[in-house]
């Protein structure tokens, strides 16, 4: 199977890498010296702004891992509480995953972020009604109408929502369920994500679903 991961210079898209076969893997990255030097696999240097030189890359792949995120920073908080109406990276998930759906690979892995839609209210309150708001809140509507949009997608798709992320080494062990209420606040390794979302490249069960994951 060819794998493709956009994000791989990620915490958790480095796990993916460190857990797949090299030689099946292509990477698109903008910056290709932030990867293992150690890990030999097919580089494609670009930036997701490049919708057309994504959507061609991930039309090679047969399975395509996304592992984007926003870069924390003064300037989110500043956007997200009313501050600043500049924000550069606004939609840079939702626009990212259309092209790599554009691209049709047999199969996307999502990497979204528990707390989205129909979780919000799994979240504590502290989470939900303070750091959310706050520290998060682009974040997390880029999220969710990559999720809208993925549910439109004509081949197969996995959401993957994890809990609050940890550098921990991988249990192979936790829960993946789509709903972890009341245990929203739970934690679990990126490892153990990227464990995850690579069984359900390889696994049907999760075809068509958005998994929670928590230990």
């Amino acid at each position: 199977m060819k794998y493709g991961i956009v994000g791989a210079t990620g915490l958790t898209g480095l796990e993916i890498l460190k857990q797949l076969p090299s030689d099946d893997v292509s990477v698109f990255v903008r910056q290709p010296d932030k990867l293992p030097k150690e890990i030999k696999l097919e580089v494609i240097r670009g930036d997701v702004s490049d919708q057309e030189a994504l959507t061609a890359w991930a039309s090679k792949q047969e399975t395509v891992f996304v592992t984007l995120g926003h870069p924390m920073s003064w300037n989110l908080v500043r956007y997200n509480i009313g501050l600043s109406r500049d924000y550069p990276f606004k939609g840079i998930l939702k626009d990212s995953l259309l092209a790599v759906m554009k691209g049709k690979p047999k199969r996307i892995i999502y990497l979204s972020a528990y707390g989205t839609h129909e979780t919000r209210s799994d979240m504590p309150f502290v989470v939900r009604k303070i750091f959310l708001p706050i520290f998060i809140a682009e974040t997390y509507r880029d999220h969710e109408e990559a999720e809208t949009l993925l549910r439109s997608y004509s081949e197969e798709w996995v959401v993957v929502r994890p809990v609050q992320l940890t550098n921990d080494a991988a249990r192979k062990q936790y829960r993946a369920e789509a709903r972890l209420n009341p245990w929203g606040a739970g934690k679990i390794s990126r490892a153990d994500v990227a464990h995850f979302m690579i069984r359900s490249a390889k696994d049907a069960s999760w075809v068509g679903k958005k998994v929670g994951l928590s230990y």
